[in-house]
């Protein structure tokens, strides 16, 4: 009968001398350095990039804000308003919303939000504008669970903070008085959502005179 024999061999392991190993462990290093080299300038171009597209989207802000004919009390604050008229910007730097069903120039979705939150901009410049076809966002507490859900996942989480938790039009001011009439949490959802400078640009009620 014939033996088995093993035929699996042994590969010698490579030995490197001292000099050799020292010049790899180099490669490695300079390798490695490479790579994090690599990964910071994409990091720095990527937010370049993003840098440059806010810096766009402002200028299309501005240029908007401008072309409204519309005096913002607070124009950074009513640019977040816009959030709610699916905002899109083009590569030539303009900028579009939805109003009523139809994609507009951004100046259109200002003259929009002053026509539907008139107490936010100075009275004579919004003249002639109509909030009919405005859209309207329902307040937190006139939606259902279905809804609250659904607009999160439409508008996200910063949209959403952003919605009124009682209905606006419900609330009507148009002087300082007005103001300090309401319940303290309407006078502070007004302010959440009008700005800290907001009510120091309400008038006061004019004083009668007594004969």
């Amino acid at each position: 009968m014939g033996h088995n024999v093993s035929t699996n061999a042994v590969t010698p392991e490579l030995q490197l001398t001292p000099e050799q190993t020292l010049e790899l462990e180099k490669v490695r290093a300079e390798n490695a350095a490479s790579r994090l080299e690599l990964a910071k300038l994409q990091e720095q171009s990527a937010q370049a990039s993003a840098e440059h597209a806010k810096l766009r989207q402002d200028e299309a802000h501005r240029d908007a804000l401008l072309a409204s004919g519309v005096k913002f009390y607070d124009p950074e604050l009513t640019s977040r308003l816009t959030a709610d008229f699916d905002i899109r910007y083009g590569d030539d730097g303009t900028a579009t919303g939805v109003v009523a069903g139809k994609r507009v120039g951004l100046d259109k979705v200002y003259q929009a939000i002053a026509a539907k939150y008139p107490t936010i901009a100075d009275g004579r410049t919004t003249r002639g504008l109509k909030a009919d076809d405005v859209p309207t966002t329902k307040a937190r507490s006139e939606m259902s669970l279905q809804e609250k859900m659904a607009y999160v996942d439409k508008h996200g989480l910063e949209a959403w903070e952003r919605v009124p938790a009682y209905p606006m039009k419900t609330v009507v001011v148009k002087t300082r008085e007005d103001f300090m009439s309401l319940p303290i949490k309407q006078r502070m959802d007004l302010q959440a959502e009008h700005g800290e400078h907001w009510l120091a640009h309400l008038p006061r009620e004019p004083k009668q005179r007594k004969f």
